[in-house]
């Protein structure tokens, strides 16, 4: 849009613009842009409408990090540009082939029945990455436990002939005997040692024995990952004296559907007031996550239902806001402020009489210390307000709460 309008001021055949023309366009859009703008051969209302054309043209950009997605949304398979290579396999070809049942996003999936010693492959089209890039792919199977048949994930910068494959992108073949039948697992895998290199990336289904199924895949895609999400995170714990204390929690996001795989993970150092911003390198725009923090001794605790959406950009989520911000409401209010309740010490996601036990243990024998994991109120000594602390949650039978 903006390209066009210069083109056209360029063309326009008034007295003024052909003085401005002769002496100042170069040729080069953003440059005439500002050149334009600080002449004083044309009113102000005229470059009030440029700068207006121009704002509405950037308006329309999306700084989405995602690109080259493939959901196999096309009735063409294998998509253009990609390939599809049987190699072996008895008892029926076992080809890689287009499905419009059991996908991820409708309407359709790739996917590979399973074969007596099959052997084959799904080859995408050329890609190069550049730095940031992270390769991302859904894969579900309807294996039983006991199979043995594997998804291996291989890249070439050669060709796309099979034996042009030697990388493994994922360090560990993908055993799809030990995937939940019929669910969707995510995967995400770093691109850096391929940076400026074209490459293709290989799915290999390869059939070790019998008791042999079907593969699919969804949702191939790459992210540039130098625009991670960002989330401002605020969490408290229920037996910290006024809130004046800084701890380490661990941090998940986990996918928003069962069976709610991790997605990635993070160790935090919070500040005294329980805040923390976190970089999300793989989370899809276009996703729900589950934010799970888990505190030493304190109940692991889930993001309200139904997930929270990480796009790149920051985003802020407050537990302590209220009981609500946590799934099933399992928090507790101290001082106005909902708290992450406390007093699971063995980390069985129960407040029980184990974990009062231990506590018990502990003052019975004076222990002191700067990080004792039975001090609840971190004063430093383990005593009889630890006790109290967790003999309350015992009472309520608190217990972690999940999807």
């Amino acid at each position: 849009m903006l390209i066009e309008k210069l083109n056209y001021l360029k063309n326009y055949t008034g007295e003024k613009m052909k003085t401005f023309k002769t002496a100042s366009l170069s040729g080069n859009p953003i440059n005439d842009l500002f050149k334009f703008l600080k002449s004083k051969l044309f009113p102000v209302s005229l470059k009030y409408f440029i700068l207006m054309i121009l704002f509405l043209s950037l308006s329309n950009i999306s700084f989405s990090n995602i690109h080259s997605t493939q959901s196999f949304t096309g009735a063409t398979f294998p998509p253009t540009g990609w390939t599809s290579v049987h190699v072996s396999g008895l008892l029926g070809a076992g080809t890689w082939e287009r499905a419009t049942s059991s996908y991820l996003t409708a309407p359709g999936c790739a996917q590979s029945d399973g074969t007596l010693l099959g052997d084959n492959w799904l080859i995408t089209s050329q890609y190069t990455p550049v730095s940031g890039d992270s390769l991302i792919f859904y894969v579900s199977s309807n294996y039983v436990i006991s199979a043995l048949g594997r998804l291996e994930v291989k890249v070439s910068t050669t060709g796309t002939a099979v034996g042009n494959f030697l990388d493994f992108v994922l360090p560990l073949n993908i055993t799809l005997g030990l995937l939940t039948p019929n669910v969707y697992y995510r995967r995400a895998v770093s691109l850096e040692d391929y940076i400026g290199t074209p490459i293709y990336i290989g799915f290999r289904h390869i059939e070790v024995a019998g008791l042999f199924g079907a593969v699919r895949l969804d949702g191939i895609s790459y992210k540039n990952d130098n625009n991670p999400s960002v989330l401002d995170l605020t969490v408290l714990m229920e037996g910290h004296a006024f809130f004046r204390d800084r701890d380490t929690v661990n941090v998940d996001i986990r996918s928003s559907s069962s069976p709610y795989q991790v997605i990635e993970s993070n160790k935090v150092y919070r500040d005294t007031l329980g805040k923390k911003t976190i970089n999300w390198f793989f989370a899809d725009d276009a996703e729900r996550y589950y934010i799970v923090v888990d505190h030493r001794n304190s109940l692991n605790t889930w993001s309200r239902s139904g997930g929270e959406m990480l796009p790149a950009s920051v985003t802020s989520y407050d537990f302590t806001t209220g009981l609500n911000k946590a799934f099933g409401n399992n928090m507790k209010l101290v001082n106005t402020k909902a708290t992450f309740m406390t007093g699971d010490i063995n980390d069985d996601e129960f407040v029980d009489l184990s974990d009062l036990a231990a506590i018990d243990n502990d003052a019975f024998n004076f222990v002191m210390g700067t990080y004792v994991i039975t001090d609840l109120n971190w004063e430093e000594f383990v005593d009889l307000s630890d006790l109290a602390l967790c003999d309350n949650n015992v009472f309520i039978f608190a217990m972690e709460v999940q999807p």
